[in-house]
């Protein structure tokens, strides 16, 4: 980019922070850095159009550039009329959503969420609280704790794993503030809800069937069913979410989850991701939620969604041998 164009964007920039302040102007000095400003978008502007095809970055400089003045200006006439600045649009809201939920096993900056709505921190700030009704970092800590209930009921991870896993620094972290919103300890709570202990762990082979959302799991048989209909899964597949299954809300380490379903078999870690995929394929319909099955960043993976077994009985006649997974 050329050192004018350059100095356009510093000037334009200047400006931008000139325009911010409070301080009173008079009316004739007003004009004079408005016209200078709209001279400055345009100049941006302009430059990203000649830059769009030899220098797609520099084009994205001056537009982002500009785009940071207008709305700085739009923030400025909103504060000097006493209006509220405006809220996020809904697809920003649900990227934002989508973002902290696939995030939250690590830290989550405001900054990282003003990204991703493509807004200023500041003004994303503001906006989020309006949309929301609390600032950001309320909302993840809000996500976390629904997260850790969530596990604390449908699995049988310590506390300790809990609270790492939704990205609390450690046990203590997630106590105080689970205390501080349900005014009880994670230990207490977890108990009223009857949540069995690591002790108390379910053993698939004694059950009938496993069922799960939409799915049911057939062990004996060999055999998953989404209502009626039978899942075409092959036998690697199967092996894995039985394993995930009968260790639902469990981290499983992936050494340990390839040597259940490899035995003796020296495997790589790529061929345990690639049944891993085909098997969100099946469960997710190709979404990206990871609603059952989650990876957890440098730790395995976990069966994240509620599972309700159902033991053997005389009564219950299981569905026959499915020989496409044997």
């Amino acid at each position: 980019m050329a050192s004018k164009e350059l100095s356009v964007i510093k000037v334009a920039r200047q400006t931008a922070e000139t325009h911010r302040s409070d301080a009173p102007k008079l009316p004739s000095a007003t004009s004079q850095p408005f016209h200078c400003l709209a001279s400055c978008v345009a100049q941006l502007l302009e430059t990203a159009r000649r830059e769009l095809d030899r220098d797609q970055e520099a084009a994205k400089t001056s537009l982002l550039t500009a785009s940071r003045i207008l709305q700085s200006e739009i923030e400025r006439h909103s504060e000097a009329n006493g209006s509220r600045p405006l809220a996020l649009a809904g697809w920003q809201m649900a990227h934002v959503r989508a973002f902290v939920e696939k995030n939250l096993h690590r830290n989550i900056h405001t900054r990282d969420l003003s990204v991703v709505a493509e807004l200023s921190k500041a003004h994303f700030a503001r906006s989020f609280k309006q949309a929301f009704g609390e600032p950001p970092h309320a909302y993840v800590v809000r996500r976390r704790l629904a997260r850790a209930s969530n596990l604390m009921i449908t699995s049988q991870e310590s506390l300790t794993e809990i609270a790492l896993s939704v990205g609390f620094s450690d046990q203590a972290h997630l106590c105080r503030l689970f205390r501080r919103a349900f005014g009880q300890s994670p230990s207490s709570w977890r108990r009223e809800h009857g949540v069995r202990g690591k002790s108390q762990r379910v053993s698939i082979a004694t059950m009938n069937a496993a069922s799960f959302g939409p799915f049911r799991l057939y062990p004996a048989q060999r055999l998953v069913k989404k209502g009626e209909e039978p899942v075409k899964l092959g036998g690697r597949a199967f092996d894995i979410l039985l394993a995930l299954v009968e260790r639902a809300g469990e981290v499983i380490p992936h050494k340990e989850l390839i040597a259940k379903v490899w035995p003796n078999v020296v495997v790589e870690e790529i061929s345990l991701r690639v049944h891993i995929a085909s098997l969100r394929k099946v469960l997710d319909g190709g979404q990206s939620s990871q609603h059952y099955i989650t990876n957890v960043t440098r730790r395995g993976y976990c069966f994240s969604a509620p599972v309700s077994y159902e033991r053997f009985s005389p009564d219950i006649k299981p569905p026959p041998l499915d020989p496409g997974n044997q």
